[in-house]
């Protein structure tokens, strides 16, 4: 068995990171094709939710007390859709988004990324 050279393995680990993303793009766009008789992948691709985000900015605090802004507005609207769509709770929205690629794909989240911040338990 052929052992890769260290310095081999180093320039993987450091190109890695740069490609998660395409990885991510490539994984969510395979989802949307295999799965685009899905009722939310049709959603997704025939619902404009620019004018309900436009209104809930100025809800969304941006500075000021408090703490940072975790999530952009458009992917709040997106998890809140979610959420009344498969009538879960705030901590089940979470859990949903965490687990289901196809969801998670639909409100915006990277795959290594996490909505388990509790921050959408607060809304």
């Amino acid at each position: 068995m052929t052992i890769l050279p260290q310095k081999l393995i180093v320039v993987i680990f450091q190109l890695l990171p740069l490609a998660l993303p395409f990885i991510e793009q490539a994984l969510f766009a395979y989802l949307r094709d295999k799965y685009r008789h899905h009722w939310l992948v049709q959603l997704e691709q025939g619902l404009d939710l620019t004018p309900l985000v436009q209104g809930c900015v100025a809800f969304h605090q941006g500075s000021g007390k408090g703490s940072a802004v975790i999530h952009p507005v458009p992917r709040l609207v997106r998890a809140l859709l979610v959420k009344y769509l498969f009538d879960l709770s705030y901590r089940q929205t979470e859990e949903k988004i965490d687990r289901d690629l196809l969801v998670k794909g639909f409100v915006g989240w990277a795959v290594r990324q996490s909505a388990r911040s509790h921050h959408l338990a607060t809304l």
